[in-house]
C-alpha cells in the first residue's frame, strides 16, 4: 500500500526516506513561532497528487482540488510527498507560496497563503458543518450505518479498534447511553477498519448493543479527519456536526446528548 503524507498533520502515515535535495539550493524560510505551518491537504507520495482537501483550509481557499498533481512550489520541483511536507513545514505562517499543479492536462498556478495549523483539525473542519456522508457495512447492532438513513436522529460516531485499551473502557458507557437514549432518538455507530470477522467476534463478546460497522480502508476515518482513537463525533438531527471529542472522555460525550434530542 502506498504511504500517505498528511500536510494537514505535517507528518507521514509510514516512515519515509529523507526528501531529496531541492533543485534550487536556497533554504526555505524558517517556520513561524505561532505554530506548525498548514495548508490542509492530504497527498500521495509519488506522484505527489492531492487526495484530500480540507474545507476552508488555505489549500481549499486557493483552489486546490483532489486529483491535482503538484509540480513546483515557488519554482522548486516537488519530487515526493515528504519533500512537499518539508517545504510547507519550512514556510513562515502568513507567507504566500506559488504552487504549480497539473490539472486536466494543463498547468495551473495557485497562490496559497500558509496559515498556522489548528489545535484540532477535525474540530476546525467539521464543527458547525454538514457531516460527511457515508455508508458502511453493518456488522452488528440494531440500526443502519448509512448516515442518510439516520437523518432526524442524534448520531454519535465512535471511531475505535479492538486492540485499543481506552476504546474498551468506553464500551460500558456507550452501552448505557444506547439503553438510555435510543428510545428518544439517539443512534450510536461504532466504526472500525479491522477485519470484519474480528470486529464481529469482539462485539459479540463485549455484548455491544449499538450499531457496529466496517470502515473499509479507513475511508470514513479519513473523511472525518480522525486524530486518534477513540474519537467521537456528535451529529445533530439536521446532520450538522456539533462536537468532536478525542479520547475516552465519556462525560463530555454524554453531556452533549440531551440538548440535541
Amino acid at each position: 500500500m502506498r504511504a500517505l503524507c498528511f500536510v494537514l498533520l505535517v507528518a507521514c502515515s509510514t516512515p519515509a526516506p529523507p526528501p531529496p535535495q531541492p533543485v534550487v539550493a536556497a533554504p526555505a524560510p524558517k517556520q513561524d513561532e505561532s505554530g506548525p505551518s498548514w495548508i490542509g491537504v492530504r497527498v500521495d507520495t509519488e506522484p505527489v497528487r492531492i487526495t484530500q482537501v480540507i474545507r476552508d483550509a488555505p489549500g481549499d481557499k486557493a483552489g486546490l482540488r483532489i486529483g491535482d498533481e503538484l509540480l513546483t512550489v515557488n519554482g522548486e520541483a516537488v519530487p515526493t510527498g515528504p519533500a512537499f511536507v518539508e517545504r510547507i513545514r519550512g514556510t513562515k505562517n502568513g507567507d504566500t507560496l506559488a504552487v504549480v499543479v497539473m490539472r486536466g492536462g494543463g498547468k495551473i498556478t495557485l497562490q496559497i497563503k500558509v496559515a498556522p495549523r489548528p489545535d484540532s483539525i477535525a474540530e476546525n473542519a467539521l464543527i458547525g458543518k454538514p457531516a460527511p456522508a457515508f455508508e458502511a457495512a453493518t456488522l452488528a447492532g440494531p440500526f443502519s450505518s448509512k448516515l442518510a438513513d439516520l437523518r432526524g436522529h442524534v448520531v454519535i460516531l465512535d471511531f475505535w479498534a479492538t486492540w485499543c485499551g481506552p476504546c474498551a473502557m468506553t464500551i460500558p458507557r456507550l452501552k448505557q447511553l444506547h439503553d438510555k437514549y435510543a428510545p428518544n432518538g439517539l443512534r450510536i455507530v461504532g466504526l472500525s477498519s479491522e477485519d470484519p470477522a474480528l470486529i464481529r467476534e469482539f462485539a459479540g463478546r463485549a455484548a455491544m448493543n449499538y450499531t457496529i460497522a466496517h470502515d473499509v480502508e479507513d475511508k470514513i476515518s479519513g473523511a472525518y479527519l480522525r486524530e486518534g482513537i477513540p474519537m467521537f463525533v456528535v451529529i445533530d438531527k439536521a446532520g450538522i456536526v456539533r462536537h468532536v471529542i478525542v479520547g475516552a472522555n465519556m462525560d463530555a460525550v454524554e453531556e452533549a446528548i440531551p440538548a440535541l434530542l
